[in-house]
């Protein structure tokens, strides 16, 4: 059928259409607000934790290509350094299979602490991954090992440690994904010990019901907020394409004690769209204003792989509270210009 409007109509119609879908930016640069795209960080970086240092942000990642742990930073949150490797040499406790997954930093008087994954020479389990920490005096790095495992458990499968200072206490926690499960221990005061054995807080694997992405749990990132402590963390199958993995959150009134997850409809805090599948293993920045960034990783539809394997690139999106809960963007990825942290 052919267009009942002019040449000159139907060039109007297509500058009004093109004008409205840049609307968002027109009206920022009239105000001076700045916007940001997904993705910030636009490389493989799988399982992003980020922290405010100082006047600045640094993003630690699982390994990819020659680096066993990538880190980078930014003023912004927006624009970030190029990855660089912040343990350039592997614990001499694991030299052999080439596993530093899921990194954590954290920073106590002054000392910059890596926790990680990595799996161990020897086990009396055979294969296993095994919590490891490393340090620094700077959170660039470099980070050594101290030298031996933080934590090998009888599951062989110990893996993506976060790290947690209770504001309400002083009190130090670590949680990590424990054969599909979710535990967490009491830190000790010297920072590279337990001072208690793990508790189990969420079933995955050994759970008796049958939940949407929880055959086998990872990735727990714990943070405070108005009395109740919210676990957050991600399952189900993460590095194959099309993915199946959506981040999760309970809460509690205690930090190792009585999680609780958010029931129906809201079983995952962000699901996939047409362009990003697989988000989730998140972590939480809150930036100079006091708002709160929801950080992880996702799968871009239109670039999945990288040299045969899962492409990984890194998101934010602002998290905020709802009746007791947190809520991110729209319940998926957010596409398209949004409002920048620090505009």
């Amino acid at each position: 059928m052919g267009s009942w409007l002019n040449p000159n109509m139907a060039l109007s119609r297509r500058l009004l259409i093109l004008l409205i879908a840049l609307a968002p930016l027109l009206v920022g640069w009239a105000d001076g607000v700045q916007h940001y795209r997904n993705p910030v960080l636009d490389r493989d970086f799988p399982d992003p934790t980020v922290v405010h240092v100082g006047d600045r942000y640094y993003a630690y990642a699982t390994q990819s290509g020659t680096r066993n742990i990538q880190v980078s930073s930014s003023d912004d949150l927006v624009h970030w350094s190029r990855p660089h490797e912040a343990l350039p040499d592997a614990a001499e406790w694991a030299q052999n299979n080439n596993i530093f997954w899921a990194p954590h930093m954290t920073e106590r008087d002054g000392t910059f602490y890596l926790y990680y994954s990595a799996s161990p020479d020897e086990s009396e389990f055979g294969f296993a991954i095994c919590l490891a920490v490393a340090t620094s005096d700077d959170p660039l790095g470099p980070f050594t090992d101290v030298g031996l495992p933080l934590y090998c458990g009888d599951t062989t499968s110990d893996i993506d440690p976060d790290v947690f200072h209770d504001p309400t206490t002083d009190a130090w926690f670590i949680y990590w994904g424990s054969g599909g499960d979710i535990v967490g221990a009491p830190l000790g005061d010297d920072m590279i010990s337990l001072d208690d054995d793990p508790t189990r807080l969420l079933r995955g694997w050994n759970s008796q019901v049958d939940r949407p992405y929880e055959h086998g749990i990872e990735g727990p990132w714990v943070a405070y907020h108005r009395g109740w402590y919210y676990l957050f963390y991600s399952g189900d199958r993460c590095c194959e394409y099309p993915p199946h993995y959506a981040p999760m959150v309970a809460r509690s009134r205690e930090p190792l004690h009585g999680f609780e997850r958010q029931g129906p409809p809201h079983m995952v805090v962000l699901g996939e769209n047409r362009r990003w599948a697989g988000p989730g293993h998140n972590s939480i920045v809150v930036d100079e204003r006091g708002r709160w960034w929801f950080v992880y990783h996702a799968i871009d539809r239109t670039d999945p792989y990288l040299r045969g394997n899962i492409r990984r690139v890194m998101l934010i999106d602002r998290l905020r509270f709802r009746d007791g809960w947190p809520v991110v963007a729209n319940g998926t990825p957010s596409i398209g210009p949004r409002r920048a942290p620090h505009a």
